[in-house]
């Protein structure tokens, strides 16, 4: 397994505006280790860092996969996951914002408020 590099103050600052902006206050960031694969050709796990919050019933992720390389994702149970559509990021602002971005939409068509697109 090849360690990457963890999340710096900057990279973790950008995440925490993003998230407390969202919000309107500030949200607690759990760092975590992750093991992922990094390439859909290989089956070897590769041990990543990543930030973990929860919010209002869902739970986010945002994996550092290499040294400004990030995915995401947002889940409400471990069958009910879901990404922004993008498989890796180089912008770690754009990686954040698109995630919460995603998951405040999907939020609004279960609640009913915005009509599902696909119906």
């Amino acid at each position: 397994m090849t360690n990457m590099p963890d999340f710096t103050e900057p990279e973790m600052k950008t995440i925490r505006e993003s998230v407390a902006k969202r919000w309107k206050k500030e949200i607690e960031l759990h760092p975590a280790d992750v093991e992922t694969m990094l390439s859909a050709n290989s089956a070897e796990l590769t041990e990543c860092p990543a930030i973990f919050w929860n919010q209002e019933s869902c739970s986010f992720i945002v994996i550092k996969t290499g040294g400004s390389q990030y995915r995401c994702q947002f889940f409400y149970s471990p069958r009910d996951q879901y990404g922004t559509g993008v498989n890796e990021y180089s912008d770690l602002a754009k990686c954040t914002t698109s995630l919460l971005q995603v998951q405040a939409d999907h939020a609004s068509m279960r609640s009913g408020a915005v009509p599902d697109p696909s119906n």
